[in-house]
């Protein structure tokens, strides 16, 4: 299992909270974290490296993709 996190932004994008999200890959992240972003954007982080971010209502843009799991 690796750690995520989900960090849940206002519309200034500043963090208004956050989800760890254990997992074994970047899919897996992004898929557990659908659920936060219903009504805010957010931000996928492993550790320093941001994977992820995610449009209110489900839009994924990549950002860092990990070559070895």
């Amino acid at each position: 299992m690796n750690t995520f996190r989900a960090f849940i932004l206002n519309d200034d994008d500043k963090i208004m909270s956050s989800e760890i999200l254990d997992v074994k890959s970047d899919a897996e992240a992004i898929e557990s974290a659908r659920m936060f972003a219903s009504e805010n954007d957010l931000e996928i982080w492993q550790g320093q490296r941001r994977v992820a971010r995610m449009k209110k209502g489900g839009e994924v843009q990549l950002v860092s993709q990990r070559t070895n799991t």
